[in-house]
């Protein structure tokens, strides 16, 4: 999501590009299929209505497996009027006032892989007295998979599992299968610490140096300028912490001569348990064709040595090349056209990105950048030279016109990778699951009053 912030707009500024980052990891509990792994599954509060108004300490997720429900990890992210997430600030405060209950903007979560088996009983669990019936489907033909929201009359069970957590005071964020982090704090926070722990099949060694933002305009009356991600003034402005999904929300502004910087923009970017996304905004307020000759962007990962011995691949060039810090004629025979996917695998774990463009910017030419040599200087950076530098050149951008455009970085972390699990993660994005529900209602039958009956504490430990 992007909010414009009100702040005067100078004619004098005629480009700003703006990222913020997110990511999440998961998993645990049975899969609901070959097809889907790591998806997470998020509705609306206005989808179970049955459970609008409840504190959301009352409510609970279920799966049901092997014949019984068990507490699954969930979590409800609050949003304010205008839809926008409450953020905790690192302050302690919030951007706006949270009511601690369910409301219709309200955001559900979960992982499709802790959904269960269709629940038959015809009576409510005997501590609970509402609740939802949540079925997730397949768009690719997947099984069909379901989740249950109870709502209890006091504190309802939770499950102890944490996918992804957050450090706000590091700026840190620690998944199952993942680490990221910011350490690089010179300017806008772009993401510069990403290892992969060896339960997602890496060594927790940093294989990061900075993601990287170059922009090259040359200028019919002034000449070249170049910006980097160290001409953005950024600041934190709050998270979400929940064992499912971290939100983070920072506000950049592009410095571009002098006291003269872009409108603030508000970036928000996500962390799940198997992957992260990046979005970004890029504005044009005026066709530039008309003050400059050319302006290109590129868009890159740098890595760090820790990366030496990777393969790297994209759906262009699948045959592989290998990340040593030393040029290669290898390099000379990649095919530098558009592509969907690239990729990188080692002893260190897999690491998966894909970059989505916005339809209008059909004009906009698109390639592959790649230097793999560390005796090639590329400041700003953490680690001098490029080690594996890789990812999109983004040319002809003087013939865009007029507007924002979005463009989005997705992150996954592959575990057991192995050639071809590509569409099966790029599909949580391309491919979304969908999802639809309907309230359960407590059966006042002969069931229902022979499970009324039961001690409450006990019932409360069946579901834990």
């Amino acid at each position: 999501m992007y909010r414009v912030a009100k702040v005067n707009f100078s004619v004098s500024v005629f480009l700003a590009f703006c990222f913020s980052a997110g990511a999440a990891l998961g998993g645990s509990g049975g899969e609901s299929g070959a097809v889907r792994r790591g998806d997470v599954v998020s509705l609306r509060g206005e989808a179970v209505p049955a459970l609008l108004g409840t504190p959301v300490d009352r409510i609970g997720g279920f799966a049901y497996r092997e014949g019984r429900l068990e507490a699954v990890p969930f979590q409800v992210d609050e949003r304010d009027r205008r839809g926008e997430l409450i953020y905790t600030t690192y302050d302690g405060g919030t951007t706006a006032v949270r009511d601690g209950v369910l409301g219709g903007r309200d955001e559900i979560l979960f992982m499709v892989q802790d959904a269960g088996a269709r629940w038959g009983d015809e009576s409510l669990p005997p501590a609970a007295v509402g609740g939802a019936e949540v079925k997730i489907t397949d768009p690719l033909g997947g099984p069909d998979s379901w989740f249950y929201l109870f709502r209890f009359e006091g504190c309802a069970p939770r499950s102890e599992i944490d996918y992804v957590r957050y450090d706000p005071g590091k700026d840190w964020v620690t998944a199952r299968y993942y680490t990221v982090g910011f350490p690089y704090r010179k300017a806008i926070q772009v993401p510069s610490y990403f290892s992969l722990s060896e339960e997602g099949g890496g060594n927790g060694v940093n294989i990061y140096d900075l993601y990287k933002i170059r922009l090259n305009i040359d200028l019919k009356l002034f000449g070249t300028i170049s910006r980097s991600q160290d001409d953005f003034i950024s600041k934190p402005v709050g998270y979400v912490d929940g064992p499912v999904r971290v939100s983070r929300r920072v506000r950049s502004a592009l410095r571009l001569a002098g006291p003269i910087r872009s409108a603030m923009l508000y970036n928000d970017s996500c962390y799940y348990p198997y992957y992260c996304s990046f979005p970004s905004l890029l504005q044009v307020p005026f066709r530039m064709k008309f003050i400059a000759r050319s302006a290109s962007l590129r868009i890159t990962d740098d890595l760090s040595d820790g990366a030496v011995g990777m393969m790297w691949y994209n759906d262009r060039n699948t045959g592989g090349i290998e990340f040593t810090g030393k040029p290669s004629g290898e390099e000379m025979k990649l095919d530098r056209g558009p592509f969907r996917w690239k990729l990188a695998d080692g002893p260190q774990g897999t690491i998966l990105t894909l970059m989505l463009f916005d339809p209008k910017l059909k004009d906009l030419k698109k390639g592959l950048y790649f230097c793999d040599d560390e005796t090639v200087a590329d400041e700003p950076e953490q680690f001098p030279g490029q080690m594996g530098n890789q990812g999109y050149e983004l040319t002809n951008l003087e013939s865009v016109p007029k507007g924002e455009y979005k463009l989005a970085v997705y992150v996954f972390c592959p575990v057991n990778y192995e050639k071809g699990d590509e569409e099966m993660y790029i599909n949580t994005v391309l491919n979304p699951l969908t999802v639809s529900a309907k309230p359960l209602h407590r059966n006042q039958g002969i069931m229902a009053k022979k499970q009324v009956t039961r001690n409450n504490n006990q019932a409360i430990s069946k579901f834990k």
